[in-house]
């Protein structure tokens, strides 16, 4: 997978600190995994996966049942476009991996991050081709044997997506991936457009609307991205909400009254008061919804100095007798 030169030496220099200590711990602890599995990460957060396989393996060498290390070389192999040593891994310790769901959803959240790369379509001399293509061809067959392959089933469906090569197994892996806890918004997005083509009352299932925590991009449904956004709310998650309703209105797609009012409702319970908020009240009473808690929510904003005229907005109020 290509690297952002530029990230990765920030990246480097970010966690050079951490790597330090991590380091220190590893000397004075040279025989626990826990030091090699962490200093792994840092070396795959900065896109250094060779090095980041070496620290996971040698976790693993020490703790042959250290789950997280497994996780880890299984994120690695799959950031490196090895998809087949990946999903063979994943075969390989299923059942350990099934026993706790923050496996499965650290690995899904990691390998779904790959549907907004280029490793699926990217130029590859003739070795580096035949090497893909092998490993494309083994997640297909890690599919007909156990659909419980989760690496399987997520790479099969960003690959399909990305290139429209439809091979057997593609369409159980776009119906399970759909499903999973923690995959890309967008990845999950995406496997929705292409079900509902045959299927459309798919996007009429809560279950999965609900998996959402962000609006995808260039989804072009408002219809859907409000029903999101109203999950969104029913979280409770204060950043995911602001930045799931800030993302829509700076994209210009059309919120829906209710989720305007909920983000009205959400900001005023947090105490969260904004520019952003002061329009939904000034859009509301534009379109004639005059209650009490726009009024109270006008004279807060006003009182914080978050905006100065609300003389427009306080003859609307007056009219109304407040």
């Amino acid at each position: 997978m290509s690297i952002n030169n530029g990230k990765q030496q920030a990246d480097i220099a970010v966690n050079a600190d951490i790597v330090k200590k991590i380091n220190h711990y590893i000397d004075k602890n040279p025989l626990k995994a826990f030091g090699h599995y962490m200093l792994g990460k840092c070396y795959m957060h900065s896109g250094l996966h060779k090095e980041a396989e070496r620290c996971f393996k040698q976790a693993l060498r020490l703790e042959s049942n250290y789950t997280y290390a497994i996780v880890g070389l299984i994120q690695c192999f799959s950031n490196k476009g090895e998809f087949k040593k990946a999903s063979s891994l994943y075969a390989e310790h299923i059942s350990k991996l099934r026993k706790k769901r923050i496996y499965g959803i650290k690995i899904l959240r990691e390998l779904s991050k790959l549907y907004d790369t280029d490793v699926f379509t990217q130029h590859r001399g003739w070795y580096s081709k035949m090497k893909f293509n092998a490993g494309i061809k083994s997640i297909v067959h890690s599919i007909q044997i156990s659909q419980y392959n989760i690496v399987a089933c997520v790479l099969l469906a960003s690959y399909f997506l990305k290139t429209h090569n439809m091979l057997q197994g593609v369409n159980m892996a776009l119906r399970e991936t759909v499903e999973y806890i923690g995959i890309n918004d967008n990845l999950r997005w995406g496997i929705l457009k292409q079900l509902s083509k045959e299927d459309y009352s798919i996007m009429e299932n809560s279950a999965i609307a609900s998996k959402f925590d962000f609006i995808p991009q260039h989804s072009d449904n408002a219809e859907y991205d409000n029903k999101i956004l109203s999950y969104i709310f029913q979280k409770g998650n204060s950043n995911m909400i602001t930045s799931a309703f800030e993302y829509m209105y700076e994209s210009k797609i059309e919120i829906s009254k209710q989720n305007v009012w909920n983000f009205i409702y959400f900001s005023n319970k947090e105490r969260i008061y904004s520019t952003l908020l002061y329009k939904c009240i000034k859009h509301l009473l534009e379109q004639g919804w005059v209650d009490r808690l726009l009024y109270d929510t006008i004279k807060v904003l006003k009182d914080l100095n978050i905006v100065s005229d609300v003389s427009e907005q306080y003859k609307i109020f007056k009219l109304y007798g407040y």
